[in-house]
């Protein structure tokens, strides 16, 4: 999930200018408005949803509201529809995140806890490099490919998530 992120993320400005000529204000703001929404969504979704669901349900709509958006954001002429993607994908993410740290943080005991959310943040540190990398290398390609191919591991994350939990429980 992370190495999409730093694939979409990274070159998600470069598509908007391309794309939609935006300007580097329009841009700005487009990232101001992600932001806020983000904040928000962490302040009164989250912790909601949290009380009412297991981070893994949740974790298996979130995923694919991040997906299938992604998957889908070159084909909009409008940036009407560019807007409501980028509400339901930064919508998503803001709750996938805590959900996913919560999930992996109570499959461990207490005195691995440390160890794991280390291994963690090493982890999304090496994938943001080699996320950029690859980024570029496939927005010197063709400026759709980042996303493509990021909304592809997406996917794939998802379909790997819902297979090791199906998998692990039998009320899945």
């Amino acid at each position: 999930m992370i190495f999409y992120l730093m694939i979409f993320c990274s070159f998600f400005s470069t598509f908007l200018v391309k794309r939609y000529t935006f300007t580097s204000s329009q841009v700005g703001l487009m990232f101001i408005v992600g932001g806020i929404t983000y904040i928000l969504t962490q302040l009164f979704v989250v912790m909601p949803f949290s009380k009412f669901f297991e981070p893994s349900k949740i974790i298996r709509v979130t995923m694919l509201l991040m997906a299938l958006p992604s998957l889908s954001v070159f084909v909009f002429e409008d940036l009407r529809y560019l807007s409501v993607f980028l509400i339901v994908y930064i919508m998503s993410l803001a709750v996938t995140f805590p959900n996913l740290l919560a999930l992996i943080s109570n499959n461990v005991s207490a005195e691995k806890q440390g160890n794991i959310i280390g291994l963690l943040w090493s982890s999304q540190a090496l994938v943001t490099v080699i996320g950029t990398f690859v980024g570029g290398f496939l927005a010197a390609y063709n400026i759709y490919s980042p996303i493509i191919i990021g909304g592809s591991f997406l996917f794939a994350s998802w379909l790997l998530f819902l297979y090791s939990f199906a998998a692990k429980s039998p009320s899945a």
